[in-house]
């Protein structure tokens, strides 16, 4: 399997033809901000392909450090494989990571269907950390089983990610009208703590102040609030990947 960056082109063909397919509407992302993150240098599109590597060359892309900055790198693809084709695309990673963070949230992950059931995903998670550089783990998002409209899936889904070695931290996070718990993979030793307050980073650059308000809701373990939405508000998704203005409704 060869990782390659992704093209803005690429990241918006595989937006339409994967990504509204293997997302509910509920889960799909305000794409454009987080477009302008990875433009920024705060998040990669990885895509995982199908073929050898060419040359014996472990990856797909080079990693340079910049500066010498603890947790600053730059990810630059390597030129030698823009020719692969989207049509050997096994599967795709959304990583996004702001610069003040140490761990990265793993946005959005796929396996696409022909390449299902065949340990790839674990494979893949697994090799992950070798493509982020400085990273001391990756926050995942896996939904709860008992607010999934499919709990079943929902509970494989939780499974799969601890078979992998990410821990539930039992935090439960809301992002619009999606129920979450907050799931942990380390890189390197350490807790979790500090991983809880880069996912908030997260997504206070991913929103603006009002979105962020509207639109996410954190709680911990015991069910303390960390970060808590106004409950009674039903959020238009549509108006805000269009870039509107938020529409409250009451549910």
């Amino acid at each position: 399997m060869i990782w390659r960056l992704l093209t803005e082109q690429e990241i918006n063909i595989i937006y339409e033809q994967h990504m509204k397919r293997d997302f509910p509407p509920e889960e799909l992302p305000p794409f454009p901000p987080a477009m302008e993150l990875i433009a920024s240098g705060e998040g990669w599109f990885f895509g995982i392909f199908d073929k050898e590597q060419d040359g014996g060359t472990e990856g797909a892309h080079e990693v340079k450090q910049d500066g010498g900055t603890e947790g600053a790198h730059e990810v630059k693809q390597d030129e030698m494989n823009c020719d692969i084709d989207l049509e050997d695309l096994a599967a795709y990673m959304q990583v996004l990571k702001p610069e003040v963070c140490s761990y990265a949230l793993l946005n959005y992950y796929a396996v696409l269907p022909a390449y299902r059931n065949q340990g790839l995903g674990e494979r893949l998670l697994g090799e992950l950390q070798m493509h982020l550089p400085k990273v001391q783990g990756i926050i995942i998002e896996a939904e709860i089983p008992k607010k999934s409209e499919d709990a079943g899936i929902a509970q494989r889904r939780l499974g799969f990610y601890e078979r992998v070695g990410a821990v539930n931290t039992m935090w439960q996070e809301q992002v619009y009208d999606a129920w979450y718990y907050v799931l942990v993979k380390l890189f390197a030793d350490g807790g979790v703590g500090q991983a809880l307050d880069d996912l908030q980073m997260c997504y206070q650059r991913l929103f603006t102040k009002l979105q962020y308000q509207q639109a996410f809701g954190l709680w911990d373990d015991k069910g303390n609030v960390i970060s808590a939405r106004p409950k009674h508000l039903k959020l238009d998704r549509d108006n805000q990947i269009q870039g509107v203005m938020l529409v409250a409704k009451k549910e």
